[in-house]
């Protein structure tokens, strides 16, 4: 009897190899794929994204989304003070330079006249400013205004821009340009598309720092800082055309998590 427990325990010696082997092994290979699984979550921008968040999404939440500027030396031929009691994000600025092109290219809106609003320029100043904003940030919807009637020298400049009024204009005037711009930046199908775009442009350490940078952005609460989110990409590498769609992505995000 004692013989044949020997032979047996013999016989068994590959399967004590293995659990030997294996057990260290199968333990190795869950802490690598947990490690990819972590990782692969502190690179995904999708791991940011509230549940139904293109479904649930409301137009009601864009309107005092959106940041909007009014480029113009006459600021009484706008409602400023009443849109702003409407709950809109409202900056308005008599005279710019034309260096100020990354200020105002942050902006959701811009409502610009064309004449004496450029310091560098103030004939056709407003002309070189649409251009640069073209160029900076093509999110970015524009309404040109006018006070003259018509105007030979202003056809580029009118044509440039995403729609056109004539000053001076009424609160309900303002609250229909911007409602309908804001629909059309804050689509929620669209701004995940262009940000996830611009996402995967981005080499794999450079999305964990995003990712890690947009999480902190959405639960900081009234503490939200877009311009230090902005700068914070623009660090990472991040170029401003891609950067403009990532923090749209951010803000919407944040503001459902609200």
């Amino acid at each position: 009897m004692l013989t044949k427990i020997i032979n047996f325990f013999s016989a068994a010696g590959w399967l004590a190899n293995a659990f030997s082997i294996g057990i260290p092994s199968t333990m190795f290979l869950g802490v690598v794929f947990g490690w990819i699984k972590f990782f692969r979550k502190k690179s995904n921008l999708d791991s940011l994204l509230p549940k139904g968040f293109a479904t649930t999404w409301s137009i009601d939440k864009v309107g005092s989304l959106a940041q909007i500027a009014i480029v113009d030396d006459q600021i009484s031929d706008f409602p400023a003070t009443e849109l702003r009691r409407g709950g809109f994000q409202i900056k308005t600025f008599k005279q710019v330079k034309l260096s100020d092109i990354d200020k105002l290219s942050s902006f959701d809106i811009v409502f610009l006249d064309m004449k004496g609003v450029v310091k560098d320029d103030p004939e056709y100043g407003g002309l070189k400013l649409i251009e640069k904003l073209r160029s900076s940030n093509p999110y970015q919807k524009i309404c040109a205004v006018s006070g003259q009637t018509f105007d030979p020298t202003a056809t580029r400049f009118f044509k440039l821009a995403d729609d056109y009024k004539k000053k001076p204009l009424t609160a309900h005037e303002c609250k229909e340009v911007i409602e309908q711009f804001a629909g059309e930046i804050f689509d929620p199908e669209k701004v995940l598309e262009h940000g996830r775009l611009a996402f995967d442009r981005l080499r794999r350490k450079t999305r964990i720092n995003v990712v890690e940078a947009v999480r902190k952005f959405t639960v900081s609460g009234n503490g939200r800082d877009v311009g230090a989110l902005r700068s914070s990409l623009l660090e990472e590498g991040v170029n401003e055309h891609d950067c403009s769609a990532m923090l749209k992505l951010a803000r919407m995000i944040a503001r459902e998590t609200d």
